[in-house]
């Protein structure tokens, strides 16, 4: 019985033994696919892309958020070869050059890389990867396994930050006013753009170095006031932005002008982090308003001056208006006299009482009123000086006078009236004589001409004109023109006998041949003086130019006459 018993006893311990490792191995299995689960899980639920590669560069592995990334299923990832489908042009070759080296053992692991796939509908982003070796059993490389998590939005942001801090640099870098960015009690200088170097002659690093270096080259008498400004500025009370102006001293010892402003920056907490301040070079400007106001106060001196002067001059003036000879008076638009210089000259003149609210057509009755009153209306429209002369009977005998109407006020005219008689008289006489002399010179082919020797301009009388065949309006009068008028034979004669007469001031006289425009030869002799001045420089030559064509050609027919004659005589004798 107890034996029967202690060999059941030890196989029911044997088959016990059996059931609890059978127990274990089931545990043991049931663990083990929990574990999977959970890798399982966690590997889908994963933040970040996993992905795996075999050495032939296929995909072998990819989580959800590698299909998110690639914008694909998985089963349009997996099998497929990761450079042909998933890498862009620009580094595919690259990078597969890399992987391969790196499957081969050529090349060690790198365990943080960063390049640009291209998903399944083209867009491209960046990666940044962690990589791990996939090995077998042997040690012998059979692919990798590797983390990439999405930073395209990170790359993006560090390309807008640096492009706007390149876009912050060249704005500070290029404008004329310092830029600086310091903390609120002003005890750390963050930046401070060239003009700093500029305006102190101090480089910015040593403003780095010692953030209150700038203070050194305040000048004495502006410090107190500045420091008092930036402790005010430090505490917050920054309502108004504006310093005071103030001086600074220059490296080089040159006094600088300079206006500044500070503004506060604060964090979403409402605390200030920092001040940015500009600060610009107004040395030039505050010279030239200090020039101004010199030049203000010279200008108020210079008014009372002038206005002292004016007095006296208006005083002058006045005396001087009384002292015309000739009656000058101010008429309005409707030419009624409101202002005139001295009735005893103006009754002389005008022939009739003269007061304020006279009339011009009163003044100068008949026809002649009429045409100083078209006028005073035509100098009204046009403010140009207008003239007219006029015949009036004045103390028992014909007059001539001569009225100047010229613009004066907007709406007045100044209207001067002069005794021109006796000019007259002798104009008239003048142009007698003148018509006299045009008379005597075209009968005698005899004409007059002058040469200016400052402007080169010649004046021909009208004969002169007449033996030329030219017209005064169609020929312009310089030496160099008339030598063009003259037969190109006898030109360098004519040329050389003015340049002795101007060298060694002689008259000249010769005779020579012209071309008139119609192709006609004229016979002319010229004769010619210098005249001078006080100072004894030849100022022009005047002269005569006298026609002999008609002489010459009685000189060639008496000599045909004479040839004529002696060929007859000598067949005479000849029988």
């Amino acid at each position: 019985m107890p034996e029967s018993t202690t060999f059941e006893l030890l196989e029911e311990v044997k088959s016990l033994r059996q059931r609890v490792a059978e127990l274990e191995r089931q545990q043991a299995e049931g663990n083990r696919s929990k574990a999977d689960d959970l890798a399982c899980q966690y590997f889908n639920l994963a933040g970040e892309m996993i992905i795996g590669l075999d050495a032939n560069q296929t995909i072998s592995l990819i989580n959800e958020r590698g299909c998110q990334l690639l914008e694909a299923e998985e089963s349009e990832i997996i099998g497929k070869n990761w450079f042909d489908h998933f890498l862009p042009d620009s580094n595919r070759e690259e990078v597969r050059d890399l992987f391969r080296k790196l499957i081969q053992g050529d090349l060690m692991p790198v365990e943080y890389f960063e390049n640009v796939v291209q998903t399944a509908h083209g867009s491209l982003k960046s990666i940044a990867w962690h990589n791990s070796l996939l090995k077998d059993d042997s040690d012998r490389i059979i692919g990798t396994l590797s983390v990439g998590v999405d930073i395209t939005a990170r790359k993006e942001t560090e390309q807008a930050l640096r492009e706007s801090n390149q876009m912050f640099r060249q704005i500070s870098e290029n404008i004329k006013e310092l830029f600086w960015v310091c903390s609120p009690d002003w005890s750390e200088v963050f930046y401070a753009s060239h003009m700093y170097e500029v305006i102190w002659g101090n480089t910015c690093q040593s403003l780095y170095d010692d953030p209150r270096s700038w203070m050194n080259s305040l000048h004495p008498d502006d410090r107190d006031l500045i420091e008092r400004e930036i402790k005010t500025k430090s505490t917050g009370e920054l309502f108004n932005p504006d310093f005071p102006r103030f001086r600074i001293i220059h490296r080089d010892g040159s006094i600088r002008w300079m206006l500044a402003r500070a503004f506060p920056v604060f964090d979403e907490n409402n605390q200030m982090t920092r001040i940015v301040g500009i600060g610009e070079d107004i040395t030039r400007r505050k010279q030239d308003e200090d020039a101004a106001i010199e030049l203000h106060q010279e200008l108020e001196r210079c008014v009372e001056e002038r206005t002292s002067e004016l007095a006296r001059k208006t005083a002058q003036l006045q005396a001087m208006f009384n002292a015309i000879p000739d009656a000058v008076l101010v008429l309005n638009r409707d030419g009624v006299v409101v202002n005139f210089n001295s009735q005893q000259k103006s009754i002389l003149i005008l022939s009739t009482d003269l007061r304020i609210g006279s009339r011009i057509e009163s003044l100068l009755p008949g026809e002649v009123g009429n045409q100083v009153k078209a006028l005073i209306s035509r100098v009204e429209d046009t403010r140009q000086i207008e003239t007219i002369d006029y015949c009036l009977v004045n103390r028992g005998e014909n007059r001539w006078y001569r009225a100047r109407v010229l613009p004066y006020l907007s709406d007045e005219i100044l209207m001067v009236i002069e005794d021109i008689n006796h000019r007259k008289l002798a104009e008239l006489e003048l142009s007698t004589l003148h018509e006299k002399l045009s008379e005597a010179q075209r009968l005698s082919h005899i004409g007059s001409w002058e040469w200016n020797l400052q402007d080169n301009m010649i004046w021909w009388s009208d004969e002169v004109y007449r033996i030329f065949g030219v017209k005064k309006e169609c020929f312009v009068l310089n030496y160099e023109s008339f030598l063009q008028t003259i037969h190109p034979d006898d030109r360098p004669q004519v040329a050389q006998t003015v340049e002795q007469a101007l060298e060694h001031d002689l008259p000249y006289s010769i005779e020579h041949r012209i071309f008139r425009p119609d192709g006609e030869i004229r016979y002319v002799q010229e004769r010619a003086v210098l005249k001078k001045n006080a100072a004894g420089e030849a100022i022009s030559m005047h002269g005569t130019v006298q026609d002999l064509t008609e002489r010459h050609e009685a000189a060639r027919t008496a000599q045909e006459y004479r040839d004529i004659l002696a060929h007859a005589s000598r067949l005479a004798v000849m029988g």
